[in-house]
Formats: C-alpha cells, structure tokens, sequence
C-alpha cells in the first residue's frame, strides 16, 4: 500500500506574487517552467513527470534553488485515495514548451506515417532502466474491441511479459486499486472514457504520474499528438501494428536491457595432465542421439523420394504437354495438305473453239 502523505510543493506568498504577475514581468524561461508546474499540482511525482525531459537531478537542483529563494515551499500532503476522471482533464502546456510540443508533434506525425510507431525520446531519455525481466515485467491493456485486445495480449505473451487486460476505463481503475502495472497500453476510444482524459487522470496521481503510457490509437492528427505530448504520453502506436512491435516499444520505453549471460571460467588444467580432445560436435552420446541421428536421417530420405517423385511428375507432365501440341499442329498439317490435294482447278478462261461460233 502507498503512504498516506507524500512530499508536496507549493508557492509562497512571494512566489505567488511573482507568478501572478508573470504577463508584465519578464520572468526567466527556467521560473516560469518551475512556477507553472508548482502551481499546477505539487506533488513530488508529478513534477518530476511534466519535466521528465530534464534530468532527475536538474529537476531536484531546481526545485531546492526555488525553495531557498523562498518561492516554493514542501509540505507533506495526504496521498489522493481514488483515481478520478473528469473530462478535458488535460494538463497545460507550460508556457515556454508550445513550440518544442508542436514541432515533436510534427515529427512524430512523420513517424506513425512511416513506422506506425513513435517514441517521447526526450521523456524517457532519463528514465533509470528498467533491471527486471520479461517475466516480471506486467503490462496492463486497455482496449475495447475484444480481439484487438486478444491480439495484443497474444503478442506480447510470446515476447514473455506477464499480461493483463481490461476492457473500460472503470475496469483499468479497478485493477489499479487492486495492484499496479509496470506499463499501460492504452487505446483512445474507450466506451466510457477519452483515451486522453484517461491519461491525464493517470498524470495527475503521484503514484500513476511517471507511470510508461503507451497509447495505441488509430488517430494521428496533428492535434492529437500534441495533446498526448502535453498529457505525458511515452509513445504513440498506430493500428494495425507489426508482430513485434509492441515489444520493441515497450522496451524502448522502459529502457529495458537484456542481460548477458556471465562467462563461465573453464576449471583449471593440471599442468602434467593432458586435458583430453573434446569431442567432435557430432558424436553420439547417448541413445535419445541415436535415435535423433536416424529420425533425421529418415526425413532427409523421405524429403529426397519425394522431391525426385515430384520433379518425375513435372517431366511426365511437359512430356504430355508437348506431345499434346505436336499431335494438333500434325493434324492441322494433314487437314491442309489433303484440302489442296482434293480441290479441282478451275480454268479462268476458257477456250472458244471455232466450230462453235456459228455464222
């Protein structure tokens, strides 16, 4: 179970003053970053998730400057007890990031027209990576359509995560109570809810807020991609999806490694014992060998008998085939030949004897 309170931040009576008056006063890119995000929503988490694409320690060195300028202040506040979606929950933008969230929305609308996935490299650029396996690793689906969600939970099975699905947004929400996941694929048209909404919501809790969301959407406007860069969105996957990739992006996401195996050292050789030859790579140990080498041996003489009855086939077959033409262009031949021998010629002109012409 969480904690009851977490580490939350708040404005002064200064930094308010200050933040307040932030359209006649040219505050600094990194104040109204710090002030925006502060004033938003001060937990600890949350911050830490609208500015992951910074480092965790410039974040930190940050919010200890802020708070030593007597800007901001921590506090401990109680940890919000349920997850509730309101919707247009979106987050807003700050202020100074319109521009960079317009262009990666550009690019990443470049992206899910070629590859049909995109990845936030800057958000999970600083993301720890993920030391557990496939086989602890839990992903949570939440799609609708019963054999998109089917799909999704075959395919990243065979890549070894431990999968879970459900079909509403109120059933993810019941499954969060229940335990969380180490990553959500989340679909934006959702019989209850915004894909969206559903994203922000996860992004305002502290214990969901750097939560890897991936979502798996069949929208790729460019408004739509700048509102899930604006909610905290790690990647976007366009529908239908490859085999693998699902599995590709979610260890993009987490910045999963796989492990190498550890070298074995050999034990060592005496040094007046003659360490033996290894066996050939071929030899035959046991029975369960034996009995391989002849089953392999059987299919190979198998597969050779019938290759050979297939291609005698193929020659039966041009064989026939050419006898069949020789037999018709013989007949159309003969048929000719023997209608010019048959037909009678028949004079043109024919002679007038003199007899003939009576006077």
């Amino acid at each position: 179970m969480p904690p009851r309170t977490r580490k939350y931040y708040r404005l002064t009576p200064e930094g308010r003053a200050l933040w307040s008056r932030r359209e006649q006063v040219a505050l600094p890119p990194d104040y109204r970053r710090m002030l925006a995000v502060v004033e938003f929503c001060g937990y600890e988490e949350v911050i830490h998730s609208q500015l992951a694409r910074y480092p965790v320690e410039t974040v930190e060195g940050w919010l200890r400057s802020f708070e030593n300028s007597n800007l901001i202040e921590s506090t401990m506040a109680s940890w919000p007890e349920r997850l509730e979606l309101a919707p247009n929950s979106a987050l807003p933008p700050i202020e100074d990031e319109k521009e960079r969230i317009s262009a990666d929305a550009r690019f990443a609308d470049i992206s899910l027209s070629r590859l049909g996935a995109y990845v936030a490299h800057d958000r999970v650029v600083h993301r720890r990576p993920w030391l557990k396996p496939a086989q602890h690793t839990v992903a949570l689906v939440v799609e609708d359509d019963p054999d998109q969600r089917a799909l999704a939970v075959l395919r990243l099975s065979k890549a070894g995560y431990r999968v879970h699905s459900a079909e509403s947004a109120a059933a993810m929400v019941g499954f969060l109570e229940q335990r969380a996941p180490d990553a959500i694929f989340l679909d934006v048209m959702l019989p209850d809810a915004d894909g969206f909404d559903v994203l922000g919501m996860l992004r305002r809790h502290p214990a969901y807020a750097r939560l890897p969301v991936i979502m798996v959407t069949a929208k790729t406007e460019a408004a739509s991609i700048a509102r899930g860069l604006e909610l905290g969105a790690d990647a976007y996957i366009t529908k239908p999806y490859g085999a693998n990739t699902l599995d590709y992006v979610l260890r993009y996401v987490l910045q999963q490694t796989l492990p190498e195996a550890a070298a074995v050292p050999a034990p060592p050789v005496p040094e007046k014992q003659v360490a033996a030859p290894p066996p050939p790579e071929d030899a035959l140990r046991t029975r369960q060998d034996v009995r391989a080498l002849l089953t392999e041996v059987q299919v190979r003489r198998e597969g050779d008998a019938a290759r050979s009855a297939s291609a005698w086939r193929v020659v039966k077959r041009v064989a026939l085939a050419v006898f069949l033409v020789f037999a018709v262009v013989q007949y159309y031949m003969m048929d000719t030949l023997y209608q010019i021998i048959s037909v009678q010629p028949t004079p043109v002109f024919t002679p007038v004897l003199a007899r003939d012409i009576k006077s």
